[in-house]
């Protein structure tokens, strides 16, 4: 009788790999917000989601195509609802009720995201759901709803066959702006249970297809499984949040580590080692020492990081 208990997702080697001097951009679904929490708190060059969380494939290649061409938003790209601006394309984190303060986040998010992707090394992509939903009034995709009533959007799903035409394209001529970027794709993990359980599995199914056949056209880009270590892995509901849909902050951690034994050099890995005691202890709350002392440990926890880093 076999010992192992559980399957193990094999995660291969991409063949390159990921280091303290790389710059990284993240876009996608939420499970790229996880993950880039994870690498900013480990001090990598970081930029998460400069339109905020975006689920559908089609959305997210608007959003690389927005830093391509250094868009600038104007208030006639912006809807207004209930007192509130809004773009579409964009997540609800931008929303105010001042259009001069949306038109200011989306823009300088924008030019910020466009610098990054211009001297990226690596872009992550994580894609939610291969449902999405189009807005009436012109027939564009919309990465948001923003709690506009339905009747406004027509519900459309996103074939393989169209993500892997657009997104080739769109891989190519990020590679015209910086022709040394690595692209790494997965599938989110998170189960969108509202589209249906079958229509859930057929999206995911969709995904995966697509990114399966832009890794075998493409060179260095690869996918990585953390749909498949959340199912097969972690399998137990204990490695889910309350609503049992999204990881939970253990399988997060897991999945991470995955990532990194596999993407991560050797000195990466050992600098993350000496790194985690340290930046354990800026996360801390004190409770009896001085607010003057704790600062001070802070600054020179902080030297050690950079000490560290720099190495």
């Amino acid at each position: 009788m076999s010992e192992t208990f559980r399957t193990i997702v094999p995660v291969f080697n991409p063949g390159w790999e990921i280091s303290h001097r790389d710059k990284l951009l993240l876009l996608g679904s939420c499970f790229a917000e996880n993950i880039g929490a994870l690498l900013q708190r480990a001090r990598f060059d970081t930029i998460i989601n400069p339109h905020g969380i975006v689920f559908n494939p089609h959305s997210v290649a608007a959003s690389i195509e927005d830093l391509l061409t250094g868009k600038i938003y104007r208030q006639s790209d912006l809807y207004e609802n209930d007192g509130l601006w809004m773009s579409l394309n964009h997540h609800g984190r931008f929303n105010h009720n001042d259009a001069s303060v949306v038109l200011e986040r989306i823009n300088y998010s924008i030019a910020e995201g466009k610098e990054q992707l211009e001297k990226a090394s690596v872009l992550v992509v994580t894609w939610g759901s291969a449902w999405a939903y189009r807005w009436n009034n012109d027939g564009k995709i919309v990465a948001n709803c923003h709690k506009i009533p339905q009747k406004h959007f027509t519900k459309v799903f996103i074939r393989h066959e169209q993500i892997v035409a657009s997104w080739n394209d769109l891989i190519m001529s990020i590679r015209k702006i910086n022709p040394e970027i690595k692209v790494m794709l997965t599938v989110s993990p998170v189960r969108h249970w509202r589209d249906g359980m079958n229509e859930n599995q057929i999206s995911k199914a969709h995904l995966l297809i697509a990114a399966r056949e832009l890794c075998d056209s493409l060179h260095d880009v690869v996918y990585f499984p953390s749909y498949e270590i959340m199912l097969d892995e972690l399998r137990d509901y204990r490695f889910y949040k309350e609503d049992m849909l999204h990881p939970g902050d253990l399988a997060i951690r897991y999945i991470w580590q995955r990532l990194a034994d596999k993407y991560f050099s050797s000195v990466t890995l050992e600098k993350l080692e000496a790194l985690e005691p340290r930046l354990r202890y800026l996360e801390h709350r004190p409770l009896h020492t001085s607010a003057a002392a704790h600062a001070e440990m802070c600054a020179q926890k902080e030297e050690e990081i950079s000490r560290i880093l720099s190495m």
